[in-house]
């Protein structure tokens, strides 16, 4: 979950946990941020904690990661089981040579 809240320093979070994301194959980072901005009147008063529009599109974000991972995940087998054929296949054709 990246961040979002009217601080100087959230850039800096938010760059060092892509960055995290990135050397860490498989991480995915749910986008509260690009989530909330067109929404920041579902903050509360202090404009970071999410009112409860807000909390709502906060699960939303989350849900969307997970679903991105899931898809992401189900992709990755079936690329690892279509090499792993492939690779039996070609085994078969040179033994039956």
């Amino acid at each position: 979950m990246n961040a979002y809240a009217p601080r100087d320093w959230i850039p800096g979070v938010n760059s060092d946990i892509t960055a995290f994301a990135a050397a860490h194959p498989g991480t995915m980072i749910a986008d509260w941020a690009g989530a909330i901005d067109p929404h920041v009147d579902y903050l509360a008063g202090d404009r970071i904690h999410p009112g409860t529009s807000g909390g709502r599109i906060y699960a939303d974000a989350v849900l969307g990661a997970i679903r991105h991972a899931e898809n992401q995940r189900a992709i990755d087998v079936y690329l690892a089981e279509t090499r792993a054929y492939r690779e039996a296949a070609r085994e078969d054709a040179r033994i039956a040579q």
